[in-house]
């Protein structure tokens, strides 16, 4: 009997050859950022048409992004001049107040805000929370900042990042600090494997267990960038461990919380 073979595109099978291409380099060569660089910029573009895939893919995989993004420099050549003076990345009020719902200093948990092309993001391991930058605002490339120093920043803010410390100019105050130095955790994994759902909720209900200080920091911060008014709406989503809020600020940022559910039985 012939056996019958999954029909597989092509295309699909040159994507998945360059990624595991890249892949390889990344884990193997420390030496030859030029070389991975190439390789990541064949990944980037055989992925362009879908939007974001490219950095949904480097993030799944633990490749860090700084680097990915220094080797696709240098790869395209733009490392070879001087650096331009780094471009300050605007954040308003929506960004700044998540500084408040990073945890404390611990051996799980991590006393930052992450800020990147997404947003600002924290998490404290049972819940994570995100506002998009406003409009108008770019971010290149992600970095860490210690949540004490962004919760003293009042009203709109300016962030510079350089090698190793973060300037903020708010109003006439300028202050300087060094960039926080432990990884930031991957909430990337939550946020991209739990997106908004579509189905309504049955006639019978759903019921789940949540831990009422997770539940009670998402709604607290979710009440704080809604703008006050009875017609604001938020859109909840539940899946089997986790419970996701949506909210469009009165400005246009998007809030996205998430805190993890049990089922309960």
């Amino acid at each position: 009997m012939t056996a019958v073979q999954e029909y597989i595109p092509t295309e699909t099978l040159n994507i998945k050859a360059l990624q595991d291409r890249a892949l390889k380099l990344w884990e193997v060569d420390q030496a030859s950022a030029l070389d991975l660089g190439h390789a990541l910029c064949a990944v980037r573009d055989a992925m362009r048409e879908e939007h974001a895939a490219f950095a949904k893919w480097y993030r799944a995989n633990g490749l860090e992004e700084n680097r990915v993004y220094y080797c696709i420099r240098r790869a395209e050549g733009k490392t070879a001049q001087s650096a331009p003076a780094p471009m300050p990345v605007r954040l308003n009020k929506n960004n700044l107040l998540l500084a408040k719902y990073a945890p404390q200093e611990g051996k799980y948990t991590h006393a930052c805000v992450r800020v990147g092309p997404d947003g600002t993001t924290v998490t404290d391991g049972f819940t994570v929370m995100r506002v998009s930058l406003p409009e108008g605002s770019a971010c290149a490339e992600s970095s860490v900042v210690p949540s004490p120093f962004m919760a003293n920043l009042s009203g709109p803010a300016e962030l510079t990042f350089g090698r190793d410390a973060v300037t903020a100019k708010s109003g006439n105050i300028t202050q300087t600090t060094a960039k926080y130095t432990r990884d930031f955790p991957n909430a990337e994994s939550v946020i991209n494997t739990h997106p908004p759902c579509q189905d309504e909720v049955p006639n019978s209900g759903v019921a789940f267990q949540v831990d009422v200080r997770a539940l009670g920091r998402l709604l607290e911060a979710l009440n704080e960038v809604a703008a006050k008014g009875l017609e604001d709406k938020a859109k909840i989503s539940i899946w089997p461990d986790v419970l996701r809020a949506d909210f469009i600020c009165d400005d246009g940022q998007r809030f996205e919380g998430f805190a993890q559910i049990r089922p309960t039985r």
